[in-house]
């Protein structure tokens, strides 16, 4: 889910969350939020300068992270090494 932010120039941006890379407070108390350097403009990475305190940008974040279900393999300890994952996909789907 996109989640929306107010810079500090009153300009709307919509972050998706799993490209966010760290969110930091700077010493005048104005949040950044950095988006991974792969996504960005050239060499320069994008950061999102905003009023909201750290912590409430944090929770939005969070809450705006869509919730993955790991479907990789692991030892289930029944020998099969199939991790489980048809018992995982089968409780998904009912």
């Amino acid at each position: 889910m996109l989640v929306r932010f107010l810079d500090v120039k009153q300009k709307v941006h919509w972050v998706n969350p799993i490209h966010v890379k760290v969110v930091t407070e700077d010493k005048k108390g104005v949040t950044l939020i950095a988006i991974k350097h792969e996504l960005g403009w050239g060499s320069v990475q994008p950061v999102i300068k905003t009023r909201q305190p750290v912590d409430e940008v944090a929770e939005l974040l969070n809450v705006g992270m869509p919730d993955y279900v790991s479907f990789a393999p692991s030892d289930d300890g029944d020998g099969d090494d199939d991790g489980g994952s048809a018992a995982m996909a089968a409780a998904m789907s009912g």
